[in-house]
């Protein structure tokens, strides 16, 4: 059907649902037996029209589904080979991170101990030298004060321009059980649950938002918390 088609039918629909209204509006509400039958006689010519245009675009329906499903196929085609490299890139970003993060942690803390060695090490250098001149209050002084704290900043985590990287936290629920019990439930015949009806008692439990918020501190009896890199970027 061409779009002259389609909106000279529109218009002709429209032109005869206006002519109805107009007829049945004057009838409305009805108050006898004439304006029933009249009434009546309106609703077959409204359900007639109903009828006439689900027969009238039920092909051109029909063959838009058809076009559709085919295009989306055909998307479906394309996009597959595009969206495996992109999710074979986004696991290898992702781990390589999470890599380059848990190293950066590590000499963070290495050199940040190193730091703190130092400082020990003057201090007990000062203290020495107070008390071979004979200054032990001073040296126990020393000894006794507090150690600065100590932030050493280490080589950032590589970035790729375009795409970020973010800890993201689940939870993995491995003891029903106990899940039950902490939450007072009453329920002593533990349920098979599909990976579907999970996700469906880890979200009413808003165990999610629970284990995001607290992250590592996450304490639920039955569950424990995974922590994941997840990536994501805008296209060039």
């Amino acid at each position: 059907m061409s779009e002259e088609q389609t909106t000279a039918a529109e218009e002709k629909f429209q032109r005869t649902a206006l002519a109805l209204r107009q007829q049945v509006a004057p009838l409305l509400p009805i108050k006898s037996d004439d304006d029933f039958q009249a009434v009546g006689s309106l609703f077959k010519t409204a359900q007639a029209n109903v009828k006439a245009i689900n027969d009238h675009l039920a092909g051109p329906i029909q063959d838009a589904h058809a076009k559709h499903k085919k295009l989306t196929a055909l998307r479906t085609r394309i996009l597959k080979p595009f969206n495996d490299i992109a999710g074979d890139a986004r696991h290898a970003i992702g781990s390589y991170s999470a890599q380059k993060q848990r190293e950066r942690a590590e000499a963070q803390r290495v050199a940040e101990e190193a730091a703190r060695k130092a400082q020990e090490e003057v201090k007990l250098a000062q203290a020495e030298q107070a008390e071979a001149e004979g200054n032990k209050d001073v040296a126990d002084a020393i000894l006794e004060a507090p150690t600065a704290a100590v932030t050493v900043n280490v080589v950032e985590a590589p970035k790729i321009d375009g795409v970020h990287t973010r800890e993201k936290w689940d939870v993995e629920v491995f003891d029903l059980k106990a899940l039950f019990a902490a939450y007072g439930t009453g329920v002593t015949t533990i349920p098979a649950l599909d990976d579907k009806d999970m996700d469906k008692l880890i979200s009413i439990l808003k165990l999610n938002k629970l284990v995001t918020a607290l992250k590592s501190n996450f304490n639920v009896p039955g569950c424990r918390a995974k922590k994941s890199t997840t990536v994501a970027g805008r296209s060039q």
